[in-house]
């Protein structure tokens, strides 16, 4: 399988999975998007050298601040204080929108 090239994201998984599952949950909670995202440093880290383009991180950082946090946790909030924490809150069986909110182009998996 060859993965199709995309123009903002290099790699599908790990820290930007995560990423786009707090995002969508914190907009199926709330019924709109967090204005920041705290990530740990090593996860803001790999969005930049592995998982997003340059054009993709400035996407999302066009989107959202981005603001350090304890490792391993990824935490959605607004500026009235809403939050949506990948750890700890419940999957919502949301549908996945934040990529598309993001302008991020998900590669396509192609049999070859």
């Amino acid at each position: 399988m060859n993965q199709k090239l995309s123009a903002t994201v290099r790699d599908h998984s790990g820290v930007l999975v995560r990423v786009l599952s707090t995002l969508d949950g914190f907009h199926a909670k709330h019924g709109t998007w967090p204005t920041t995202l705290r990530l740990y440093d090593a996860g803001i880290s790999a969005l930049v050298t592995k998982h997003l383009t340059p054009r993709g991180f400035f996407q999302l950082h066009s989107k959202v601040l981005l603001e350090e946090g304890p490792m391993g946790d990824v935490i959605a909030m607004s500026s009235d204080g809403r939050s949506f924490s990948y750890s700890t809150d419940s999957g919502s069986g949301a549908p996945q929108l934040a990529h598309e909110w993001l302008g991020l182009e998900l590669p396509a998996d192609n049999d070859v």
